[in-house]
């Protein structure tokens, strides 16, 4: 069975974690299994969160990223979900143990928001699917929109376009660009293929951010290459800062 682990801190996002790693379970159609990494005392918050969700919770021995990187590593694991930081930080939404696990781990992190509501009948239904046309990209996120098609999920593509490199049409522009997006969604997004792409002109991370809010999706999917240096990462440093939804990161 496949299973998405739940990384629990003794904090007040506990419950939210569940819940996120619950509603991205249902999709993946999986087990959820809870964890927390003991360091000093006992673990409250951690433990009435599991209890109150009726799931055991497995404490784990040792330094909290080495030994939740050591269990996602195991073959059963399809996705680790943590959440951004225990306590709101408007000037730092990643703690540092978030930010280590995103970037060293191999296997999709779900990144729990701060301010994510923890309720039981959460699920989701309806992904937003950034799509930047490299190769890169389509294949890092290929499993996750199977999943999703498998699901039934509603996927919600989205393609940003930069001014200076639109794509040239002639007169017949809506059957062009419909031809144009098809042959996108073949090259980048081939087991979503009814569904619809939204093309959009702008900063991606602005434009994703938008269509975020218009879609009300419950999930964004991101791409990545594990490095959140403003270089090589600002849409995903962006949307990890400012979405109010659980952000799926699956690595090239």
């Amino acid at each position: 069975m496949t299973v998405i682990l739940a990384a629990l801190g003794d904090d007040r996002a506990a419950p939210a974690v569940i819940a996120a790693a619950r509603a991205v379970a249902h999709m993946f159609a999986a087990d959820v299994e809870l964890l927390h990494v003991r360091e000093t005392g006992p673990a409250l918050a951690a433990e009435t969160a599991a209890q109150a969700a009726g799931l055991p919770l497995h404490v784990l021995a040792g330094e909290r990223v080495d030994a939740l990187s050591a269990a996602a590593t195991r073959e059963d694991v399809a996705a680790l979900t943590v959440a951004a930081r225990g306590e709101p930080n408007p000037q730092s939404p990643l703690s540092p143990t978030t930010l280590q696990l995103i970037t060293s781990l191999s296997k999709p992190v779900v990144v729990v928001p701060a301010g994510y509501a923890a309720t039981s009948s959460r699920e989701i239904a309806r992904v937003l699917v950034p799509l930047d046309g490299t190769p890169g990209n389509a294949t890092a996120l290929e499993p996750i929109i199977e999943v999703a098609v498998a699901a039934e999920v509603e996927l919600v593509l989205i393609h940003v376009l930069d001014r200076s490199h639109l794509p040239a049409f002639g007169d017949q522009l809506g059957h062009e660009v419909r031809a144009w997006s098809e042959a996108f969604i073949a090259r980048n997004a081939a087991a979503a293929h009814s569904s619809y792409l939204e093309l959009r002109v702008g900063r991606p991370a602005e434009r994703i951010r938008e269509a975020l809010r218009e879609s009300s999706a419950d999930l964004v999917a991101l791409g990545w290459s594990r490095d959140l240096s403003a270089s090589r990462a600002p849409i995903v440093g962006e949307i990890l800062a400012t979405a109010d939804v659980p952000v799926l990161l699956t690595p090239a």
